[in-house]
């Protein structure tokens, strides 16, 4: 199984402490979890097995809040759109 977890760099982070970010992002450096960051990214997803897509509202490695929404969707050609999306020079908002 792979799992990819895509989240802000370090800096672009405003919210929650900066020590608790960096020691959640140090864990999962560490784990078998396919970890990237982005300076700018205002979507919340995973990707399992290029294939599996949460998708929503919920800050996986920050704060939540009662509104939090997360959806699952089996679909590689939804993976590959997310995937794509942050490997372009250019993210753009979906």
């Amino acid at each position: 199984m792979t799992v990819t977890v895509i989240t802000w760099q370090m800096d672009a982070d405003q919210y929650g402490s900066s020590d608790a970010r960096a020691a959640i992002l140090e864990k999962l450096r560490t784990s078998s979890i396919n970890l990237r960051t982005m300076e700018s990214l205002s979507e919340h997803f995973a990707i399992i097995d290029r294939s599996i897509v949460w998708y929503g509202s919920l800050n996986f490695l920050g704060k939540e809040d009662v509104e939090d929404s997360l959806m699952r969707i089996e679909n590689a050609s939804a993976a590959e759109e997310l995937l794509e999306l942050i490997d372009s020079p250019a993210p753009r908002h979906i």
